[in-house]
């Protein structure tokens, strides 16, 4: 048995060495995340196996209404992958691109393996961290500490373990390990193709920079940072298609013209706001929406809801420009202030 403090060595540097060494991970960790590939990225990209069992940040009462909902678990992966992105932040998404990278590689290599364990009354708060590793020359390896997961865990604070290379020791931790891995669910597809997303980014000072250099070749890349993509939605296969649709006509004929004809409930709205979006930036234009007035508002609050977008009604009674909440953004009475819509 070892005793490891970050008191008296380096764990980033233990860590590293057992996985340099190591053909399979199995982890218990209070919290996983994206950090740890900043320290070890190149020890754990060689690692043929790697499962890692954690904890989600979901409320209990909206882990059980969800699993009592006719979705169930779809509506706990839209949780999850909301809470994921909630926890990104736009700078560490910035600087930190090759980190993701590396774990967007390693999840759609099927190398690693990730399960969140929620919480619902019936299962409980993953605080106990464990791990074993198993080396290629046959032998095995099981801690047993304080240490979670994280950049902050391995470098910033006093954590202590202890590391078990008897094969009893390692029986008693799979054992854990492996309960815990049968009530967890599967990271979701789209947290995995966010990631993917975020590894990919460009970053432009303006809407003229990206489209003197690149173009807006995929319409993913302007819906993926919208909010119903952080709140774990994503757009129909469907409606995909017809914003590249969209896309792929202004492309050749510098103007798309199409008409909807989906059945009720189909996101119809969604769909044109979307391919609107994009096109808006493309062409530098704004967007005129012509609706019966009791649609106006649903117009208004699905682009706000769903895509991030602010947007004025033209009120014919008043005559004047009025915000989501019945504002004014013109004075009344000016019919020719139609217009000059302050929203573009």
């Amino acid at each position: 048995m070892t005793r490891h403090s970050s008191r008296r060595a380096s764990l980033r540097e233990m860590l590293g060495e057992r996985l340099s060494r190591a053909e399979r991970y199995l982890r218990i960790a209070g919290y996983f995340r994206s950090s740890l590939l900043e320290l070890v990225s190149e020890e754990i990209r060689n690692v043929d196996e790697i499962r890692v069992v954690c904890n989600a940040e979901l409320d209990p009462n909206d882990v059980a209404v969800a699993k009592a909902a006719s979705e169930g678990t779809d509506a706990i992966s839209r949780m999850l992958v909301a809470n994921w992105m909630a926890d990104q932040t736009s700078l560490d998404t910035l600087f930190e691109k090759d980190r993701y990278r590396i774990l967007h590689d390693l999840l759609v290599s099927s190398r690693m393996k990730v399960r969140v364990v929620p919480r619902d009354g019936s299962t409980v708060f993953l605080h106990g961290k464990a791990g074993i590793l198993e080396y290629r020359n046959g032998g095995s390896t099981a801690f047993v500490g304080s240490m979670n997961e994280s950049a902050t865990g391995l470098l910033h604070s006093y954590e202590i373990l202890w590391e078990d290379d008897d094969p009893e020791a390692t029986a008693w931790v799979r054992e854990e390990f492996e309960h815990f891995w049968s009530l967890g669910i599967d990271l979701p597809n789209a947290v995995v193709e966010h990631i993917g997303a975020v590894s990919r980014r460009i970053e432009y000072r303006s809407i003229e920079e990206a489209r003197d250099q690149h173009g807006i070749e995929n319409p993913a890349s302007v819906l993926v940072d919208r909010p119903i993509y952080k709140s774990g939605q994503i757009l129909r296969p469907w409606q995909k298609r017809f914003v590249q649709t969209c896309v792929d006509d202004w492309k050749l004929y510098r103007k798309a013209r199409f008409l909807i004809a989906d059945d009720v409930g189909l996101g119809k709205t969604l769909s044109m706001a979307s391919a609107a979006l994009v096109l808006s930036l493309l062409s530098n234009g704004g967007v005129l929406i012509l609706a019966p007035a009791t649609l106006m508002r649903q117009w208004q609050t699905e682009i706000q809801d769903n895509l991030g977008l602010p947007s004025a009604i033209w009120s014919s009674t008043t005559k004047q420009w009025l915000d989501g909440k019945d504002l004014p953004l013109s004075f009344k009475g000016e019919s020719g202030a139609i217009a000059r819509c302050p929203l573009r």
